[in-house]
């Protein structure tokens, strides 16, 4: 069991152990849904921690790395970084919000015990937050000077429907390349349409994306530079 296995020193514990020494001591079930569609109650312990962590994987992977990371020297922001989590917007929203969530379950699992390492944890949690929505906001004011200059610095090829219609250029410095925006996604309207190879990044995710590089259906309308 990967999570807080540093409670017990070098003693890698039982799932029995460390569920018990963070377990309120109920009847309560550690999930319940509701009448509301898609919404489920968790119960503030170890157990409810496990049952979120079962219904959002990805954010246990992220709390998994980010708990490793600040343990053998990075910081913070530097894993943020590292894991392109502060790339695009709607990927910085869900981060965030799951890290408030985690936060909360510790929150109410240290008033149960305290404990350096979870207290650690807790606060890693609260600097994520914290640099995901200080990015988010810089990032809302560049965009909304972006009707004066009609130019966006990236570090990866991105399309979203949010910047469709500014007629935006898109320059990959870091990578040595731009791009219209507009004309790329007028010349690709049915990838990203239902049944298209790009719909359910472009609909679901709110965005399409690649780190390194771009696309080869883009490739016309690159620059290079």
């Amino acid at each position: 069991m990967k999570i807080f296995n540093w409670l017990f020193g070098n003693r890698k514990p039982s799932k029995k152990e460390v569920v018990d020494q963070y377990k309120i001591n109920d009847d309560r079930p550690a999930s319940l849904e509701t009448n509301i569609e898609d919404q489920i109650m968790f119960k503030r312990d170890m157990t409810g921690l496990l049952e979120y962590f079962k219904q959002m994987p990805n954010m246990e992977r992220i709390y998994n790395q980010l708990t490793h990371f600040i343990r053998n020297g990075y910081s913070v922001k530097k894993y943020l970084i590292e894991a392109n989590i502060l790339e695009d917007e709607e990927i910085r929203d869900i981060t965030a919000k799951g890290f408030n969530v985690i936060s909360k379950f510790l929150e109410d699992m240290l008033k149960i015990q305290e404990n350096a390492e979870l207290r650690k944890d807790y606060n890693a949690c609260l600097e994520a937050i914290s640099i995901l929505v200080e990015t988010s906001t810089t990032s809302i004011n560049d965009e909304n000077n972006l009707k004066n200059t009609n130019t966006m610095n990236r570090r990866n090829f991105y399309l979203s429907p949010k910047l469709y219609g500014q007629n935006l250029t898109i320059k990959i410095d870091n990578q040595g390349f731009s791009y219209n925006h507009d004309k790329i996604v007028d010349a690709n309207k049915k990838r990203f349409s239902k049944g298209g190879s790009a719909h359910k990044s472009w609909s679901e995710n709110g965005f399409y994306s690649k780190t390194s590089g771009y696309p080869n259906w883009a490739s016309e309308f690159i620059r290079n530079e």
